[in-house]
């Protein structure tokens, strides 16, 4: 806690807050969480050099710009290239091992979303179901 001219302590802000950006990024999650993807479009996006494709989620201010990994899980876990074709349950979850520009900087992955008892669990912020890290897509 700092306190500036003799004022009442102050809580320290954290700075993600004020970074914050258009897009999702992994700092925006606090564990795995289910989402239903609502639209996918194509954007210049500032510093990539070229367009990335981009998708939304209900229930999400912020959406998700795709790199090559996730745009491939993406592809196998809706069994189309038809972007069009992209809309429901999947799960983001943060990957500490995600690399970019050559450094280990993590990030966010896609997953299937997991379905009990023909539900989506859409439990957010909590650790991962058992078995969660090796289900094949």
């Amino acid at each position: 806690m700092n306190t500036y001219d003799n004022e009442t302590p102050k809580a320290a802000p954290n700075a993600n807050d004020f970074l914050g950006g258009n897009y999702l990024k992994k700092e925006d999650l606090s564990g795995p969480t289910t989402v239903t993807v609502t639209d996918v479009w194509s954007e210049a996006v500032l510093g990539a050099g070229k367009r990335k494709l981009v998708v939304s989620f209900e229930g999400f201010e912020k959406p998700l710009i795709l790199n090559k990994t996730n745009t491939r899980i993406l592809v196998k876990l809706f069994g189309t290239t038809d972007t069009a074709s992209w809309r429901g349950p999947i799960t983001l979850y943060v990957e500490n091992n995600v690399e970019y520009g050559g450094r280990v900087v993590g990030g966010i992955r896609v997953h299937r979303a997991r379905v009990v008892n023909g539900h989506v669990n859409k439990a957010e912020g909590v650790a991962a179901a058992p078995g969660f890290e090796s289900e094949s897509f």
